[in-house]
């Protein structure tokens, strides 16, 4: 019987401690009740301490943590709260899904590099480029132009036909005031292009005409000598 009395005072206690602090928590909410501005001041009387716990996957960039906010008076408090299952956006998962795979490319990467010995992959195992002959070099040099030039002509004939539409959609939406301008500003620009190649082969293009000039002579001279 005792030990019921005083399990019974302590329950009472513990409840009138408990009703104490929650009729302080609430003269310090209505003391609050309108404000504009968050002080540090009503931070300091609202919280009693902030934990933050150990993150759930340490080596992950985006993961979970737990937080626990400890007010005044009252502890921990969780708001009640209506679990809504909110659709899915596809932008975001999208956007998730592919900033996963940069990340899971990332990591095999480096341990793919690591196995190459610190080297990036790809590292050129024979000569290296200053030891090259300049055959080698010419070579080289020569298979680069032609996987671009093959580059090229794939992605222009991939997007022939889009160009065409956006440029006669474009032209379609133009009034003839701004055709005439355009096709003035095209003209001038091919005009600069054939003046400026011009100058830069002027060179080439005058030693092509001397070795044509050269040819034409010495057939005329071998035309003349078999009469």
């Amino acid at each position: 019987m005792e030990q019921s009395i005083a399990q019974l005072t302590a329950d009472l206690d513990s409840y009138e401690e408990s009703t104490d602090r929650a009729a302080k928590f609430l003269e310090l909410t209505k003391r609050y009740k309108e404000f504009s501005e968050l002080t540090p001041t009503m931070l300091h009387e609202f919280v009693d301490r902030i934990e933050v716990h150990e993150r759930a996957d340490r080596r992950a960039i985006v993961t979970t943590q737990k937080v626990d906010v400890y007010l005044n008076f009252i502890g921990t408090y969780q708001p009640p709260f209506d679990e809504v299952e909110e659709e899915p956006d596809p932008d975001a998962i999208a956007a998730h899904e592919k900033r996963m795979a940069k990340l899971l490319y990332q990591r095999e990467y480096k341990k793919r590099r690591e196995a190459n010995g610190g080297k990036p992959l790809g590292h050129f195992e024979g000569k290296r480029p200053d030891e090259r002959t300049p055959g080698e070099i010419a070579a080289a040099e020569a298979e680069r132009k032609a996987r671009l030039k093959e580059y090229h002509a794939k992605w222009y004939q991939d997007n022939k036909e889009r160009m065409k539409a956006e440029q006669a959609e474009k032209r379609a939406a133009m009034t003839p005031e701004e055709r005439a301008a355009a096709s003035a500003k095209r003209t001038a620009s091919r005009r600069e292009y054939e003046q400026g190649y011009r100058e830069r082969n002027r060179e080439k293009m005058n030693a092509y005409a001397r070795t044509w000039q050269k040819n034409k002579r010495e057939q005329k001279a071998a035309t003349a000598t078999a009469m």
